[in-house]
């Protein structure tokens, strides 16, 4: 009987050879895989996507994400758009930040800079997740996206939500409100098992959103606003 073969997608190394931070560059990857594939060179969403050392990279998909420990990657490039949108899972040991969006056009909350949930994701590693400002964050894009945080940190503000359909977020890890708000928009938010802080300087706003469970604690001066967030437990 002959050998039978599944394809279960390459690994990708950002080597940033290119010297952009264009993501569709196939100058910036290394293909790590020992039966490469994938012929144009880049990620997509059968792939995986490894990043080793500091980097900044605009736009793309990859189904896993791999931040190492000690790494910093900033997903834009200062434009006004640059996703990453990703299907499985994010493996964030290190650091995922934003470069700051100078065209300030956000339109409904909607981050512009972000990290697009593709299906039923997983975010693990022990990393954190730094929003920069209310156009950077984390976003859904169909009625798939579901987004569980085992065991990651996301702070900052920033926007969390779609406005096209609702997006679930599952929290174990930790999750704080600081320098300024972090929007929820169309999330429901369950905090089972997890931690949202609002940092003194810190505001939560939700429009059409939900939080229920887990632990939900504030420092003095933290502010909380938005009556639809009215399934707070």
């Amino acid at each position: 009987m002959a050998a039978c073969f599944r394809t279960i997608g390459d690994t990708f190394e950002w080597t940033g050879g290119a010297g952009t931070s264009n993501w569709n560059d196939a100058g910036n990857w290394s293909n790590t895989s020992p039966f490469a594939t994938d012929a144009d060179g880049i990620p997509d969403l059968d792939d995986t996507a490894r990043f080793t050392a500091d980097a900044m990279a605009a736009g793309g998909s990859a189904e896993n994400l791999t931040v190492l420990t000690g790494v910093n990657l900033e997903i834009g490039n200062g434009g006004s758009t640059s996703s990453v949108t990703v299907g499985g899972t994010i493996t964030n040991s290190g650091e995922i930040g934003f470069q700051a969006d100078t065209f300030n056009n956000i339109g409904n909350n909607a981050a512009d800079q972000a990290i697009v949930v593709n299906s039923a994701v997983s975010l693990e590693g022990g990393g954190t997740i730094r929003f920069t400002d209310s156009e950077s964050g984390i976003r859904s894009v169909n009625s798939d996206g579901v987004l569980t945080n085992v065991d990651n940190t996301i702070r900052g503000n920033g926007s969390i939500g779609s406005t096209s359909t609702d997006f679930t977020i599952n929290n174990q890890g930790t999750i704080v409100a600081e320098n300024g708000t972090l929007t929820l928009s169309g999330t429901t938010l369950n905090n089972t098992n997890g931690l949202i802080n609002i940092a003194a300087n810190g505001l939560i706003s939700g429009s059409g959103s939900t939080i229920s469970g887990g632990v939900i604690d504030g420092d003095i001066g933290a502010r909380f606003t938005g009556n639809t967030l009215a399934d707070l437990e």
